[in-house]
């Protein structure tokens, strides 16, 4: 599952990919019916009241929240991104921002370990990271990419939730996740799926974010 780069420099770690290829331009166009969040079903109507409207939780109890944390990463120091950031700032700007904005100083690994250990009680839960992939530019398919992965992240290990145990930890990409969403009622064309792509990916933002996400209905992802 792990890819090393070609790409040569003076370095202490070395590079390591998770090899994909592109979803279909199909599955990259977003769903946008509306869907219930599961979390929220425990939770009456009388409750979300009170507290909302009042800051009174009173007698409502939920037993088990369910919720996923989702953190977005780039590794700023990768070549393959280094590179690909270059480009787009040149495209864009005359301007260059300094490289210390964009090393990676591994904060993603610590700030795990304080989640992992503050939320091993959790039941059914789990922790998603989603990293930026990177276009090689192979001949031989030209939808393949090349989605950038922690160097100290076992991706050969197949986690599972568990009412024991940390929340495990899932790896996924921009390619992946990113959708793009209609503007009317017609369906986007394959080209403009391209183009679209071309556009938005590969993301650049070098910091560490980490969002709580209350899931809803989709199993396949995430806790239902």
């Amino acid at each position: 599952m792990r890819q090393s780069s070609n790409h040569r420099e003076p370095r202490d770690w070395e590079p390591l990919y998770h090899p994909f290829t592109l979803p279909s331009a199909d599955a990259a166009i977003a769903d946008t019916r509306i869907r219930p969040i599961a979390a929220q079903s425990a939770v009456s109507d009388e409750c979300v009241e009170q507290w909302i409207a009042h800051g009174i939780w009173g007698a409502c109890k939920v037993d088990d929240s369910k919720i996923d944390l989702v953190y977005t990463w780039v590794n700023g120091s990768d070549p393959l991104h280094h590179k690909a950031r270059m480009k787009a700032q040149a495209d864009i700007d005359t301007r260059r921002p300094k490289e210390q904005r964009f090393r990676e100083h591994d904060e993603l690994r610590f700030s795990l370990r304080s989640i992992r250990k503050a939320t091993s009680s959790w039941k059914h839960t789990a922790i998603h990271i989603i990293s930026a992939d990177m276009n090689p530019e192979s001949p031989i398919n030209p939808d393949g990419r090349l989605g950038l992965v922690p160097q100290w992240l076992n991706t050969n290990f197949n986690p599972s939730r568990s009412e024991h145990g940390p929340p495990p930890i899932y790896l996924h990409h921009d390619s992946e996740i990113f959708h793009l969403i209609p503007t009317g009622p017609r369906k986007p064309s394959i080209n403009e799926v391209y183009a679209w792509r071309n556009k938005t990916l590969p993301t650049f933002n070098r910091g560490v974010s980490v969002s709580p996400v209350v899931r809803y209905a989709d199993d396949a992802l995430a806790t239902p």
